[in-house]
Order: C-alpha cells, then structure tokens, then sequence
C-alpha cells in the first residue's frame, strides 16, 4: 500500500479566522520578507532592475460565499471542498465517509469567490506588459483587478493569460478577485440554451450514478459529475499555479522536442547503437507586444551535450512569437530511450534561455527529453486479401511491441488531493507488474507534470485521450473556440514527452461467463476491459460502519454505481463458486469481497491472456493479430465498486498480483476447447527462445503429489496451516504457509503497507513462501498480529460441506476448463 493520497497539511500559521498557507513549490522563486514571514515577490536578477522580469505571488488568499455567510482563508492552489474540509465548515469528516458525496453537494451548488491583495511597485508597471498567468481555473470564472473585470474562464484545461497593466496601480492594495459560478447551475444553464436548438444528449446521468447533470456542457473534470465508478464532487477553485508578470520582450512558454534518426533502426533492440539525430525544437513564447519585429538571442543547451547561442530576428502575431531551431547529434552522443522491458529510459535536460539584444530581460525553461521513434503500423494483415483490413501496431524504435496495460483514471475527484509520491507510487507498480502502456482516459484530466515525468522515468508509453468520454458534445463556435484552446495548451504542454504514445479522441458485456474466452471477441487492440469487483475489507471499512457490512444494505447499493452492479457481480460469481449466506456476519461479507476479488482476476486472466494468445493468430474472417491489451482499470478514486486492480490508498486486490502473471514476458496459457487442451507458450521477448521445455502437471484436490492423469472433478478439504514469519530486514519478510491438500485462491493479508510476492495463488505443494515487502519499517510481532490467510475453502459453510461430500459435488462448483486454467 502507498503513501496516503491525501495531502498532508502544508505549513500554516493560524491568526484568528485566517490561515497562511505557503507554498512550498514557490520558494525556489520567492525572496521572503523577514520581518513580516509572508511571501511578498519573486523577482529574476538582473543587471539593469528596471528592466528586468518581474513575477509576483502573494501567499494570503480568502474565499467566501457570495452572501458572506462564509469567509475563511483560502489555499491556492486548491479548491473550495478541500479549503471548506479544512476550516470544518464541512464538519462530517472526510469526503469519502458515508453518505458525505451527497451531504456536501450543496458546496457545488454555490458560487464562491477567492480573493487576494496585490503590493505593486512602479517597477512593475514599467514593464512594456504585465499579465496575470493562470496554469488552471477550474472552471467557470470573472477575474477583477481592483473591480475592474480583466478576463473570464471557462475551460478547466486551459492556460490563461490576461492582461492587467492598466488595471493596477502603484499600491499595496490590490485586489484581486477571482468569482467561480456554481459548475452545476452554469452546465444547466448551457445545457437549457443549447436545447432551444437540439437536445445534446444525455439529458442526465443514469440514476445509479447519485451524480448531477449536464457534465458535457462544462468543460471540467467529466468524472466530478460523477462515474459509474466514482462520486460527484464538482469543485471550483484555482487548482494550478498563477502568478502576476511584467516583461519587455519574450516570455517562454512551451518546448516543442523531435528528433528523427539519421539511420535506419533494426527491427531488434540494439542497445548498443547510438545513431545519429536530426533534431527540431521549437519554442512558443508570449510577447510583450500584440505584433512587430524584434531580436535577440536563445540559447538551447541539452544537458552537457550540445550548447549554442542563436542570435535570432521574430515576428509577433496576437502576442504569440515562435522560435524554431534545428540541429544534429552525431553517433554515439545519446542513447535510446525504450518502453519497460525493452531497454533503459535515459533522459536528457533541455533547457532554452531567451535574452532580449542588450540581455537586461532573460526567460528560460527547462523540460527532459528522451530520444526514440514511435510509429502506428498499419499495413494490410494480408496484402492479398485487403478486406481482411489493417494491423494496429506500434512499433517503437523501429522494433513492434505488445502494448500491456491498462487504464488510468484521476487519482482522486479533487485534483489537489494527490501528491506526487502517490502519483509515482501508483506508475510504479504498473511498472511493477510489467505494464509498458496506460491510456489516460477521457473523462478525467489531463494529468499533473508529475504523472508524465514518471511516466518517462519508468517506460510507460501514454495513450493520452483528448477528456471527451461517453457523451455528445455540442458544436457551437463558442465551445469549439474553447476546445481548440484546450487541445493547443495540453499539447503543447505535454509534446516532449518520450512517453507520450498517441493522442485518441465501450463496450461491455457482463453476462456471458467472464471465465470462458470463447465468446470473447478477437480484436486488433483492446484497449479497454474489465469486470467489477469490491476493494478489501480493510479499505472499506475507512467510510463505513458496522451497520454498513452487508452486500445488501443501503451503502452498499449506494456506493455501487454501476447500473445493475451488485447482481451481474452476483450472477459472475454463482457461475463458479457460491454465493454467502445474507446472514448479517461480517464473516459473510468479507467472504463476499474475497469472492468478488478473485471473480474479477480470473476473468481479466482469462480475457488477456485469450488477447495474447492472438497476437500471432489471424482467422479466415480477418480477426486477430492482437497488439495490445489495456485492462480497465489500474486505480480508484474513491473505495466502492469499481474495475480497478488497486484500491483507494494503494492496495493491491487481487487483480494486480494476477496482472503480474499474466503480463510477464513469456507466459504458459492453457485452453479448454471441446475435449482438447490447448496448450500456448506466449512471449514478448524480442529474441528467439531456444531449448524450452513444457511441463504439464496434473493434480487431485485432495493431496499435492502430481498424478499422471486427470480423472475426476472432486475435491477436499484443504487444511491451510497459520503463516510463519520470519524477518529478513526491518523491510523484507518471509511467509510460509503450509496445507495439506490443494488450496484454491490462497489470499493473505495484513494490516502494514506494502506487498506480497505473490498472493490469490493456488497452493499445490505442501509448504509455499512468499515474500512480503513493507512500505515503512515494522516488526515481526506486528505482522503476526495483522496476517491473516484463506483459501476458497474458508468461504464454505460446514452445512455446504456435508451436503457436497454427500451429494458427490465439487465444492467449487468448477468446470474442468476451470480447473486446467488454475495452475498456470
């Protein structure tokens, strides 16, 4: 389990009603006034001051209601559930508790106003111009300087830049205001005038969502409406940085990076080739001027590489000014950055330093670079036959991949929530689990610079959709207009990413059995699929309370936002094992969960697994040749129902630990088709893999000794002896669980953070050790204390044993295809 998503509280100082929050991502920029301890300006050295850069950011912000009935210190950035939370203005606890996405609605029903004080000098107002810059206002807003409206929003996922030097005046009392609307009456309200024209359906989200309506028309967050697998939260604040500047000539603002091999690339990894690079970089930046001809210098440096002043002569159009530059790199100067599995993942640091001609105005930035070729092959499967239709496959470096993965939804429905190190610690084990390929989906946001930059770090290729999911979108100027800002701003922000894959602007069945692959269907790349399941006990029982403990009761069904969830979960789960009694036990319940858990990895086993198998096979249709397979989903956003393979928090259900098996490198899969049993070796491995050997091994359920054939489906009882365990480090322990049968779905659990080895295995010798690694230092005394282990079995009653043994039943209720499949 990772580090607890939530943020912890920043430094705070409290006066009164007030609290002042500083930013610690602002020092690097800031001087600090001692006398005083608030942040007053950052300021770029230079040696003519007065013509230098000046970039102010006050540290005190308020936030109030619009009749006053609540004012309190603010925190930017961030948003108003969390600055309300935090004052305890929401006084029922955590967001996520009971019934709170409900209980705290009427927060999005309002409108609120952040506001700050603005101490600004003539230094400043010299300036040719001075603009505020917001990196994200989320969403619909009025931004007044001392009154005077300067600007409007309306698009969480655009960069904003207004212009304000004749707004200001040389004064340590600013104001400035930023007033939010309430996202739900505003998303109404657009969707009421687009109706006198055409309906842009849906006119609501579907009941079992518990959500509000009309998220299509705003462009924020989709999933802060709510999701089926998420709560409405739809928040309103300043959720990125924002700063206040004035300058004469250019500012940097984004990087554009390609690099184009000066040689053709082998179709297998050569980690030893160093080729040659053309290189193209471009630079946007925002003039001090609308339009005009001007010069300077820029000075592109990538790392101890290459470095050359460009004396260069520009054109400004609408303030916007871009530099382009090109480049080569001779062989043997970088080396190739390669997905997980593939290679290493070397990054090198950009930087571009603009300087006016007499070099008194300076404006850098910096972002990491990695060098590949990344193509879409989309050849004919068979040049022969043209309606058999095209490949789907990437190929990076030249060398064809299978993409193995899965998909990514926001961490939390308040962005400010997540920390970086639980973003990281999220990426990670997907790369753990030998994932080379996330797709952000479409319904969330485009994600923080930390998500790419892990990305980049680990080898995880990004299928980055464009945030338009599962709804029609209207297609008026004024909403157009905005989405052309939205699309321009994230990809440029987001373009140098090596890990960026592609750029993408759902089908579900869960009745037919989700264990069986011969109704699934063959694809050219699924990159989307899953089956539900509850997270553990342990995570739900953080928002709940005993009388919550039943698959049946109110906040289950409430927190199961999947139309007709809790009986497709029910129904999956009869086609191969028994349902628990509704007997009111927690016994009962958590069997329920652990059931859930392993309905959900066999079913994800099964479908990926079938994915793999086709990627060398083409049927006379033209089905097959599958390249990739992204389950939905990784992770959580909230602890309910969902299809992800970690909780809230960073659990790993049982999923994830399958997710290790299944997308290993070269994999056994077993098949049961009529009375043959089909046996596929499977590999991702770039090499040809000579001398293998396949074993086969057949075993009864009632001892662990193999047998030469498989005759009857009949089982035992397995005897699944406690855990030992013993320390290898204060980090590292040994678990050994022993039984005295074969044990189906052998499941521990403990209360620390951290990992098993393995787990939801099936135990078929006597003794089996697993590994577990803890995320912070404990002791032996304290894993015995929380380790807890069962097997299938565990979830039987005596009742329903006696009446199997009586009536000759497997106790499992599993299908022979069932049982082969297992002990892969």
């Amino acid at each position: 389990m990772a580090p607890n998503p939530l943020n912890p509280e920043r430094e705070a100082r409290k006066e009164g009603a007030w609290w002042r929050v500083y930013s610690p991502s602002l020092v690097c920029l800031a001087l600090m006034c001692a006398a005083s301890g608030y942040l007053a300006y950052a300021a770029y050295a230079s040696t003519h001051p007065h013509h230098s850069k000046i970039i102010i950011i006050p540290s005190d912000w308020s936030l109030s209601s619009t009749n006053f009935s609540v004012v309190l210190g603010g925190t930017v950035p961030g948003g108003v559930y969390t600055d309300l939370l935090k004052a305890n203005v929401l006084s029922q606890g955590d967001f996520y508790y009971r019934y709170n996405d409900i209980d705290y609605r009427w927060v999005s029903q309002q409108n609120w106003t952040y506001s700050t004080v603005l101490t600004v000098n003539a230094n400043l107002l010299s300036h040719e111009r001075v603009a505020l810059i917001f990196e994200g206002v989320d969403t619909v807003s009025e931004v007044l300087v001392n009154g005077a409206l300067v600007g409007t929003s309306n698009n969480m996922f655009v960069r904003y830049l207004y212009n304000v030097k004749d707004h200001l005046q040389v004064s340590e009392s600013n104001t400035l205001k930023v007033k939010f609307e309430s996202p739900v009456e505003y998303a109404a309200r657009q969707y009421a005038t687009q109706a006198e024209n055409y309906v842009v359906p849906p006119k609501c989200v579907d009941p079992a969502f518990k959500g509000v309506c009309h998220a299509n028309h705003i462009r924020k967050m989709q999933a802060s409406f709510s999701w089926d697998w998420g709560p409405a939260f739809p928040n309103a604040g300043i959720w990125k940085d924002w700063r206040l500047v004035g300058w004469d000539s250019l500012l940097v603002s984004d990087i554009f990076f390609s690099a184009v091999p000066m040689t053709q690339l082998p179709q297998v990894p050569d980690h030893d080739l160093k080729p040659s690079w053309s290189v193209t970089v471009k630079v946007w930046c925002d003039a001090a001027v609308k339009t005009g001809d001007a010069g300077g210098s820029m000075t592109l440096s990538l790392g101890n590489i290459y470095s050359r002043k460009h004396i260069v002569s520009y054109t400004v159009e609408d303030y916007k000014a871009l530099l382009t530059f090109n480049f080569t790199l001779e062989e043997g100067q970088v080396e190739m950055w390669w997905p997980n599995g593939y290679g290493a993942q070397p990054l090198y640091q950009l930087t571009v330093l603009w300087a006016n001609k007499i070099e008194s105005e300076t404006s850098s930035k910096s972002v990491r670079v990695g060098f590949r070729t990344v193509e879409l092959n989309q050849d004919f499967v068979d040049p022969d036959h043209e309606e058999k239709g095209r490949h789907y496959r990437v190929r990076v470096n030249n060398v064809t991949m299978f993409m193995k993965g899965s998909n990514w939804i926001p961490a939390h429905v308040l962005p400010e929530k997540v920390t970086p190190e639980y973003t990281r610690h999220l990426l990670k084990t997907a790369a753990d689990t030998y994932q080379n390929c996330i797709r952000v989906w479409g319904g969330g946001i485009y994600e923080s610079d930390v998500f790419y930059e892990a990305a980049d770090e680990l080898g995880i290729l990004i299928w980055q959709d464009s945030m338009f999911a599962c709804s029609m979108y209207p297609v008026n100027q004024d909403f157009l207009d905005t989405v052309t800002q939205e699309v321009e701003t994230q990809v440029r922000r987001l373009q140098h990413h090596p890990s960026i894959l592609l750029w993408a602007v759902h089908y579900y069945n869960y009745l037919n059995d989700a264990w069986n692959g011969a109704g699934i269907p063959r694809t050219r790349f699924a990159s989307e699929y899953g089956f539900q399941s509850w997270p553990s006990f342990k995570t739900l029982k953080e928002v709940t309370i005993e009388e919550d403990w039943n698959r049946a009761s109110a906040m289950m069904y409430h927190r199961q936002h999947h139309p007709g969830g809790q009986e497709e979960l029910a129904l999956q789960i009869g086609l191969h094992m028994h349902m628990p009694p509704l007997d009111g036990t927690l016994k009962t319940f958590q069997d329920y969960l652990y059931l859930g858990q392993i309905h959900q990895a066999m079913a994800i086993k099964t479908q990926t697994e079938f994915y793999r198998r086709g990627m060398s096979e083409l049927n006379d249709n033209g089905e097959g040749y599958t390249s990739g397979a992204l389950y939905w989903q990784l992770n959580d956003i909230w602890q309910g129902a969902s299809w992800a393979s970690i909780e809230y928090g960073g659990r790993w259900k049982m999923l994830h630990y399958y997710s290790k098996k299944f997308f290993s490198p070269v994999i056994v899969s077993l098949y049961h088709e009529n009375d043959d049993l089909k046996v596929y070796a499977v590999s991702d491995l770039v090499d040809d893999v000579l001398d293998l050997t396949l074993v086969v091994d057949l075993h009864r359920y009632d001892q662990t000794t193999q047998v030469k054939s498989y005759k009857k489906n009949l089982t035992m009882i397995s005897t699944i002896s406690g855990p030992i365990v013993t320390p290898q480090s204060n980090w590292t322990f040994t678990v050994k669980v022993r039984s005295e049968a074969v044990a189906l779905f052998v499941w521990l659990e403990v209360d620390e953070p951290g990992v098993f080895s393995d787990n939801g295995f099936v135990m078929i010798d006597e003794e089996s050790v697993i590994m577990f690694y803890s995320a912070e230092d404990t002791t032996v005394d304290a894993l015995h204390s929380s380790i807890t282990v069962k097997s299938l079995t565990d979830t039987y009653s005596v009742e329903t044993i006696a009446k199997a043994a009586t009536e000759n039943l497997m106790l499992c209720a599993l299908h022979p295809n069932d049982i082969r499949n297992l002990f892969v």
